[in-house]
């Protein structure tokens, strides 16, 4: 089995003996080189490591969609992002991801939507995406381009919002 010691750009580094969030980090590091050097399928490989040390992490889940997006594999991807977004509705970058994937892939609706939900859920946290998707939502709206009505996982991200915000009225309406 592939492992960040195996894998990683350089040669092999260790991987410490962490608890699982932080191995995710180390993953996440070695994915990162691999991913800048291509080598997609060795990054998906470490993705599903990941996920067996932290079933569920939203980051090493986003990784693995980002992954097998470049392997041409889309709607295993969009698939993917959905399980983590269903699990995690407030991981920003998957709304992102997920939005540009759509966006790529043609399904204009669906990717106006989940940019909109994305700027809903993050104004201001991360400004480069922020731009990013305002200029993409801008494109397909002077494209004539519908939103898709707001998903569940939508809707699930909204509550969960105002509900950590402790607005209950807008969590629930």
């Amino acid at each position: 089995t592939a492992s960040p010691s195996t894998l990683a750009p350089g040669g092999p580094r260790p991987l410490p003996d962490v608890q699982p969030v932080s191995a995710v980090v180390a993953y996440n590091d070695s994915i990162a080189g691999l991913f800048e050097a291509k080598r997609y399928e060795q990054a998906l490989a470490l993705c599903e490591e990941a996920l067996v040390v932290a079933p569920g992490n939203p980051s090493a889940l986003n990784n693995k969609a980002n992954c097998l997006f470049h392997l041409g594999r889309i709607d295993e991807a969009l698939a993917v992002h959905d399980l983590g977004l269903e699990r995690n509705p407030l991981f920003l970058s998957s709304w992102f991801n997920r939005g540009a994937m759509l966006k790529l892939a043609g399904r204009t609706a669906e990717a106006l939507s989940s940019l909109r939900d994305y700027l809903a859920l993050g104004a201001g946290l991360n400004h480069m995406q922020e731009g990013e998707a305002r200029s993409a939502v801008a494109a397909l709206e002077r494209e004539g381009v519908g939103a898709a009505a707001r998903s569940a996982l939508g809707w699930l991200a909204v509550g969960c919002k105002a509900g950590a915000r402790a607005q209950w009225a807008e969590a629930f309406t």
